[in-house]
């Protein structure tokens, strides 16, 4: 009886890790869902707007238009290239859908203005995530200096970290994406 209640049970737990990582891989914004659907014919569209960089990484922001030409639907947002350099040298696409912008916007206003009295403590982190999957902290090392982190990517995902300064660059990059989309949905 124990053994087979074991068996059930490894059985289950089996089951909740295939379901969680099927959820995983599931697209989690209208952008990636619309680049992975299948018999379509799908038109992306992507303007560069700039890059910033650190000692161990890059972050490039585009402004993406995604459209299924069939059923005449369309998303667009951002999409964040973020590349860890050294030994790794891994990158990742983070997609950020267009209703997302305003609240990443005015994080990364926040971020860029923080005050250290919001903890007591002498070590801190504070972060923005969207929906897609991308997360920017600024933080303090153990010797003190404040660094920003950009990462991206669900199930194996690559941080590119950048002076803290950089805040107000990956801000401004971002809403002149958002201004490059309003400028042509209007058309």
């Amino acid at each position: 009886m124990g053994l087979l209640f074991a068996l059930s049970c490894t059985s289950a737990s089996a089951q909740q890790q295939q379901q969680r990582a099927s959820e995983s891989l599931e697209p989690r914004t209208r952008l990636e869902a619309l680049q992975l659907k299948t018999g379509a014919v799908i038109v992306r569209g992507s303007q560069r707007v700039g890059t910033i960089r650190g000692p161990q990484g890059r972050v490039e922001v585009s402004a993406l238009e995604v459209i299924d030409t069939s059923a005449n639907v369309r998303a667009r947002g951002l999409s964040i290239s973020i590349e860890e350099l050294g030994d790794r040298g891994r990158e990742v696409l983070a997609c950020v859908d267009y209703d997302e912008l305003a609240g990443l916007l005015a994080g990364l206003e926040s971020m860029s203005r923080l005050d250290r009295g919001e903890t007591q403590l002498p070590n801190f982190e504070v972060s923005y995530r969207t929906k897609g999957d991308l997360l920017v902290s600024v933080f303090s090392t153990r010797g003190g200096i404040v660094r920003c982190a950009v990462t991206g990517g669900l199930l194996s995902p690559v941080t590119a970290t950048v002076p803290a300064e950089e805040v107000g660059n990956l801000r401004a990059l971002i809403a002149t994406a958002k201004n490059r989309l309003d400028e042509t949905s209007s058309k």
